[in-house]
């Protein structure tokens, strides 16, 4: 657009007002985003977030368990754990995604 023509419509329409960006508010374990802060307060107060969050502690826990047990003894030679670092899930060629 040239000069003339801007300033044009900037008189006849006036500046175009920009408008203000809204924080994005989300939730990183559940991979939601809302459009309001009420909405997330009330998804932060739900089962269905309260649950995801338990089973990721969970799953935190039992990988600390299991750090501190394989230290102590060797896994079998066939494990999952062995020197190739290969899964079941690795070698069938499928994976499992969590929801």
């Amino acid at each position: 657009m040239d000069p003339v023509q801007k300033a044009v419509i900037n008189h006849t329409f006036g500046v175009p007002v920009a408008k203000a960006k809204r924080p994005i508010i989300s939730c990183n374990v559940c991979q939601i985003r809302f459009n309001s802060e009420s909405q997330a307060e009330a998804h932060y107060k739900g089962n269905r977030h309260a649950r995801r969050v338990k089973g990721i502690e969970a799953a935190r826990t039992r990988q600390k368990e299991s750090g501190a047990r394989e230290g102590d003894k060797p896994g079998p030679v066939g494990s999952p754990s062995s020197s190739t670092g290969e899964s079941d899930s690795d070698r069938t060629g499928t994976r499992f995604l969590p929801f």
